[in-house]
Order: structure tokens, then C-alpha cells, then sequence
């Protein structure tokens, strides 16, 4: 009974998780619209800092869950997406959209682990340069390091 209340315990702090992301504006569109970039450059900076605000929290979920079997990536992205349908649903929005915009980016940023921790934040840039060649990438870098602050600091106490 411990496992199960564990495993339904950790399913719904993630799938809460991923709903105050959505909800909690953590990243502000306001922000990303006065980059003054292309509509594609922009729809990837707020996708991209969504991803790394799930990645940064999957740190606190991990050292609280980790050491269980059905603890992995993929029960955190289920999870989360789950959280997001939930959103998506009380917003009419098409269920699974935004974690399949989202997803990619998590696991690329998941590649740089063991890297210099600014590597895929650089990366991340980067694709937003190819986008709009006006990009700032030093702004774009910061929205998406103050969004995930923003969002650890609400969510990092309720994941761990």
C-alpha cells in the first residue's frame, strides 16, 4: 500500500506541477512579446522556457522519487502532461498540444546534463537566432533563466 500511495502521491504533485506552470504565468508573454521577434521566434522562446522550467523542476521531483522502479522521465513527462491536458481542456484547447511542443526541448536539454549548465541554455538561443536573426540572445538567455527561477521557487517545495 506504501508503493501505491508513494506513486499516487508523486502523480499528482507532477500533474499539479505542470498545471501551476500553465496557470502561474512563470512565463511571461509580455516579455517575450517586447523581444520584438517574428511570430516563430517568439512561439519558440515560450515553448522553450516551458521546458526548461519542467526540466529544472524535475530535479527536485527526482531526488524525491528517483529511487523508486516507476520513478523515470517518462512517468515526470506523463505526468506533467497530464497536468497540462487538464489546463488545455478548461481552456478548449486540443489536449496534448503543448506537450508536444514542449517534450522535444526537455530531452535536448536533458543531453547537456554533466555539461557546462549554460550549454543548453546557449543551444536554446540559438535555435531562436535561427528564427529571427534580430535575436538578443543574452535576453532570450535570461527569460529563460528568470522564468524557471520564478517557477522553481512555487513549485521545487511541493515536488520535493
Amino acid at each position: 500500500m506504501f508503493f501505491s500511495n508513494k506513486r499516487a502521491t508523486a502523480e499528482d504533485r507532477v500533474q499539479r506541477a505542470g498545471q501551476a506552470l500553465l496557470i502561474g504565468n512563470y512565463v511571461k508573454h509580455q516579455e517575450i512579446i517586447s523581444f520584438g521577434l517574428n511570430d516563430e521566434a517568439n512561439a519558440l522562446i515560450y515553448f522553450q522556457a516551458l521546458a526548461f522550467c519542467m526540466f529544472g523542476a524535475y530535479m527536485p521531483y527526482h531526488i524525491t522519487y528517483g529511487k523508486h522502479s516507476w520513478s523515470n522521465p517518462w512517468f515526470y513527462l506523463d505526468n506533467v502532461n497530464a497536468g497540462f491536458m487538464k489546463y488545455e481542456s478548461s481552456k478548449g484547447m486540443p489536449p496534448g498540444a503543448i506537450i508536444t511542443k514542449t517534450k522535444d526541448f526537455f530531452i535536448q536539454i536533458g543531453k547537456y546534463q554533466g555539461t557546462n549548465h549554460t550549454m543548453p541554455f546557449n543551444e536554446m538561443a540559438r535555435m531562436v537566432t535561427d528564427e529571427d536573426s534580430d535575436t538578443d540572445e543574452d535576453a532570450v538567455i535570461e527569460c529563460y533563466e528568470t522564468s524557471m527561477n520564478r517557477y522553481l521557487k512555487d513549485v521545487a517545495p511541493v515536488l520535493s
